[in-house]
């Protein structure tokens, strides 16, 4: 029997409420019709319902966003299209039946109740999620939520509409740090004009004042520990300097054939690391016969030192300071390792002005980064809380250098 009904529409079925339909023709296309008020005309329900639904049905295995439907209450997968096997790496066959948290390890932008709440309230949810593919890969998603109720008005599931946006945010995260690049050069601009021949002043002015004491023999323990004590402030802000101006300008690099584990012990014997190194084995393991690589000396040396110095000062309690090169393939690798406190969780080193030091800058690693990127290399890093860090940076060596 026919009668006159509001006209259907399926206008967008990721982003548009759903709500039971009868009859369903599928289990997987648990979804419900839009009803959108344009004009009237006399239709078949239920065959219109059929061929919607099945439209519907084809649309989420098909879709190339990763689309899942999932219990309300335990969060149980009950659908899984192509979409989100491509995305996530998990097949329809493992990931069918599985809690989604676990499965993604998604970390919500808020907490889960208040999301809940939302549902509830609206119908739909939007945010940004952080998941985890199947190969352990963080990826950033546009997620839109829908509510489908039950025939008692009850919550039963959630329709998940994933787009992964992980590239855009890297970008509109590189477009950030341009623009913090550009201000940190304009800051180096002031700072170096007022500051760098003062403290180069005060550098001078305290070693004579040291120099002078040891000449006339003047041991006066308290007052060789106050001058020594401000010199290495004067140096902190020197290097300081230094790395403001590193960050602000383009690496520009004078390559030449260098031996890099030549550079790694001038470094070790230095008295500037010799200071901090009480209570710490310094350890060293290189391969023999290893190729010289065409480097900047002076600003691989200035990677090294940081990469060690932040080793030793990661280690307040003592410990070992390992350092290791070795060649793999067409790069000559090295590692610096402590058996520190570790990088805490969730913190990028390499993002300016970050610091795990109470009197850091968050310059030194994002310079050492920019260093070896000029090299084309890379610098990557492992850390386990309480149990230490391993930098690794990895240096191309000429065709006819590797054997």
């Amino acid at each position: 029997m026919e009668k006159t009904y509001d006209e259907l529409k399926f206008v967008d079925v990721f982003k548009k409420h759903f709500s039971e339909a009868k009859n369903t023709v599928r289990s997987a296309a648990r979804l419900s019709l839009v009803v959108c008020k344009n004009h009237r005309r006399r239709i078949d329900k239920n065959n219109l319902a059929k061929k919607i639904i099945e439209k519907q049905a084809r649309l989420l295995l098909e879709s190339n966003d990763a689309i899942l439907i999932r219990r309300f209450s335990s969060g149980r997968i009950v659908f899984w299209n192509r979409g989100a096997h491509t995305l996530y790496g998990w097949s329809k066959k493992k990931a069918m039946g599985k809690p989604v948290y676990n499965l993604l390890q998604t970390k919500l932008p808020e907490p889960p109740r208040d999301i809940k709440t939302k549902l509830r309230r609206h119908g739909c949810w939007t945010g940004e999620l952080v998941q985890t593919t199947k190969d352990g890969k963080k990826i950033v998603v546009s997620s839109y939520w829908s509510l489908r109720q039950s025939s008692n008005g009850g919550p039963m599931e959630i329709l998940e509409v994933n787009s992964n946006v992980t590239n855009r945010k890297e970008s509109a995260h590189k477009a950030q740090e341009t623009e913090q690049l550009a201000l940190v050069g304009t800051m180096a601009a002031v700072f170096a004009h007022e500051v760098a021949n003062p403290l180069s002043g005060l550098s001078a002015s305290l070693r004579f004042v040291e120099s002078d004491l040891e000449q006339k023999n003047f041991d006066v323990p308290f007052l060789r520990a106050t001058v020594q004590g401000a010199m290495r402030e004067v140096d902190r802000l020197i290097s300081l300097l230094n790395e403001f101006r590193s960050l602000a300008l383009p690496q520009s690099l004078d390559l030449k054939l260098t031996d890099l584990q030549e550079i790694i012990e001038e470094i070790l014997a230095s008295e500037k690391l010799a200071h901090g190194t009480d209570g710490i084995a310094i350890k060293t393991n290189f391969e023999s016969s290893l190729p010289l690589i065409r480097i900047d000396r002076a600003k691989v040396k200035q990677v090294v030192l940081n990469l060690c110095k932040n080793a030793i000062e990661a280690m307040r309690k003592g410990g070992c300071l390992t350092v290791k090169v070795y060649r793999s393939e067409l790069m000559v690798v090295l590692e610096i390792n402590d058996n520190g406190v570790g990088v805490p969780h969730g913190v990028n080193v390499f993002e300016l002005f970050k610091t795990t030091k109470p009197c850091g800058s968050g310059l030194g690693l994002p310079v050492a980064q920019q260093i070896v990127s000029a090299h084309n290399g890379t610098i990557t890093y492992t850390t386990e809380a309480g149990q230490g860090t391993m930098f690794k940076v990895c240096l191309p060596a000429p065709p006819n250098q590797v054997m």
